[in-house]
């Protein structure tokens, strides 16, 4: 069937018939991909109605603008225009009655609803019926508006697919009249206050480049402002906000109350300002003019206290070893189930939310999904995790506009960059202007989407003591980020790793916490790990970077608790509050001493009863009056 090759072609999950009976009800009726085959039968069911299609897809069971899918594809509803007479010739041209027709173009890609627009008052067809969520009526179905009720008829079916750049160039450009013909009311209303506008006002208002999703709300708002200063009354501010591209709720049925919800907050923000804009107008200063009584007070707005904070950016820094990307896809799997992140205070609430992840390294499909899954998060819970491998640099505009719709789409909890250098773009990243100009778009998108941004970056090959002067790049990249955390090996524990802040002015500084990667390798994954955090300990970023990458530091710490333990236990059995005592009077961490005591292998006792029950360690060779516990390892 025809409208099944449109539909298999285009995106969504859900696309839409609608039926109007003879007593003029219509209904909408959904079908996802698998149901395309019960089409035959379903217009054979209702063969008595007028039936008709939409030619787009939809992300839920609502034929409405805000759940559109934009397809691959640009339709018309040609009414009296011949397809045979026209130079865009469609892909497939319908005819809906004797002398009325309609026409599908395929795309090479994505089509915006101004291109559809320019197509319809380039053809001179009808003018209404461009925008999504229109509806065509269906091949085959009759026509039940005349008497005569003729068969919706296809004319063909070969016509050629049409390259997006080249309707671009061919099609004409749209005016102000066409911007805002949909309203007689709209367009008298511009011409009665265009003269009181500024030119940016004038121009945005006439605009027909539909603008990103993530735009929007701030430019209705501003719209608002200047025309509330040029003395456009309510009713008319709204109307021209209605008809403009930047109507952020065309299509919703609380269209209107939301638009003039949005004028009254802005009226109400307007009445506020207005004797701080008078002072600065009498003064004529433009900077210096807000004291800090002006200033409203709020707090941050924490993820994870005190190191992820919504409008904010963080950096995380380590080398290879210290798998950063494992850090963060474990913090985006506390995020994503709600489950409270480690925090050196009480009372802090968890966060749930969703995360976008963009990572050219690590595949979802054979990285991501798995390391999720070896920690607890699969199924439902994964529906919130947006992982994108679509290569992109912060700094082209084309592309971040592109990210910034998905983004205002999904609004996410937290952002994630692996790592920095995949996505700086031209910037010299060991020029500093170069470097913040770059960097600071990540936090303009943190601040423009309310989320949490989390930089991974790599460390440099060590010559500086200061843990924030060993990340890759320029310094500036630090600068601009309000926490920079730097994770590594822990300087006396095996297989321990450690997160420490390095750059913090938020709060203050808090312990070191431990975490480690353990290996859970079986014959089928050999590679299965799991991700554990550990415990609050007293490092800093600095006792991490200085380091031996290859380990000896750790290495002569246990060879030393291995040598206290069997001197001090080769004489019989020995308290374990001593032996720690011992241990850290030669900067031997416990955890160390459990470790070397597992490796010569102890035994664990007990000497006394009750409130005098002491434990001690003792060599394998057994002590006389040991009473012996071999169901629990060392403490």
């Amino acid at each position: 069937m025809i409208i099944s090759r449109v539909w298999a072609q285009q995106p969504g999950t859900y696309f839409c018939l609608s039926t109007k009976s003879v007593d003029g009800k219509f209904r909408d009726h959904f079908f996802e991909r698998d149901d395309f085959a019960t089409l035959p039968a379903f217009l054979r069911k209702h063969q008595a109605d007028n039936v008709y299609f939409c030619p787009h897809g939809f992300s839920e069971k609502r034929r409405q603008k805000e759940v559109a899918v934009i397809p691959r594809i640009l339709w018309a509803d040609l009414d009296h225009v011949d397809p045979d007479t026209i130079d865009i010739r469609p892909t497939i041209a319908i005819q809906s009655s004797p002398g009325r027709y309609a026409g599908l173009w395929f795309t090479d890609r994505k089509i915006t609803e101004e291109l559809n627009k320019r197509l319809s008052y380039t053809l001179g067809s009808d003018v209404s019926g461009w925008d999504l969520t229109q509806l065509l009526r269906v091949p085959g179905t009759f026509n039940m508006k005349y008497d005569a009720k003729p068969r919706v008829k296809t004319m063909w079916t070969d016509g050629p697919v049409w390259s997006v750049a080249d309707l671009d160039n061919r099609l004409d450009p749209l005016n102000a009249a066409d911007v805002l013909s949909e309203t007689s009311d709209a367009s008298a209303v511009y011409q009665k206050w265009e003269k009181h506008l500024p030119h940016w006002a004038r121009k945005e208002l006439i605009r027909t480049k539909r603008p990103s999703e993530g735009q929007r709300s701030e430019m209705l708002f501003k719209l608002a402002n200047t025309m509330l200063e040029a003395g456009v009354p309510r009713d008319n501010g709204v109307l021209l906000l209605q008809a403009s591209v930047w109507n952020k709720y065309e299509g919703r049925r609380d269209e209107e109350r939301q638009l003039a919800r949005a004028w009254d907050k802005a009226t109400t923000k307007h009445l506020k300002n207005d004797s701080k804009k008078q002072r600065e107008k009498d003064d004529g200063y433009k900077f210096l003019t807000r004291p800090l009584s002006e200033v409203e007070e709020r707090e941050h707005n924490w993820i994870w206290y005190p190191y992820l904070a919504r409008g904010e950016v963080t950096i995380l820094q380590g080398d290879p070893e210290a798998g950063k990307s494992f850090i963060s896809q474990n913090v985006a799997g506390h995020i994503l189930t709600g489950k409270r992140l480690p925090c050196h205070i009480d009372n802090v609430p968890p966060v749930k939310g969703t995360v976008v992840y963009f990572d050219l390294e690590n595949t979802a499909d054979t990285v991501t999904i798995k390391r999720m899954k070896w920690n607890g998060y699969t199924g439902e819970t994964l529906k919130n995790f947006y992982q994108e491998e679509h290569p992109f640099s912060i700094d082209d505009d084309e592309a971040l506009e592109a990210v910034y719709q998905g983004l205002e789409r999904i609004q996410p909890a937290l952002i994630v960059f692996d790592t920095l250098n995949t996505y700086i773009g031209k910037a010299d990243t060991n020029q500093g202007s170069q470097s913040q100009q770059s960097f600071i778009r990540f936090k303009e998108m943190a601040v423009r989407f309310n989320s949490a941004v989390l930089v991974l970056r790599h460390l440099t090959k060590g010559g500086r003591d200061k843990a924030m002067y060993r990340g890759q790049g320029s310094i500036a990249f630090t600068g601009v980020a309000r926490v920079e955390i730097t994770a590594g090996m822990h300087p006396t524990e095996e297989n321990v790793r450690v997160l420490a802040r390095s750059k913090g002015n938020l709060t203050r500084r808090p312990p070191a916490l431990t975490y480690e990667i353990i290996d859970r390798g079986t014959a089928q994954e050999r590679d299965k790990s799991k991700f554990e955090f550990g415990e609050f300990v007293d490092l800093t970023a600095e006792d991490i970077v200085s380091v031996d990458p290859r380990g000896q530091g750790r290495t002569d710490q246990r060879e030393a608790a291995i040598e206290l333990i069997t001197t001090s236990l080769k004489d019989g059995a020995v308290e374990v509050s001593r032996l720690e005592t011992m241990a850290e009077a030669r900067s031997i961490s416990k955890r160390t001493l459990t470790r070397a005591a597992e490796f010569v292998g102890i035994r664990r006792v007990f000497k006394g009863f009750g409130a005098s029950k002491k434990t001690l360690w003792a060599l394998k060779v057994n002590q006389p009056g040991d009473v012996e516990d071999q169901s629990r390892r060392p403490r």
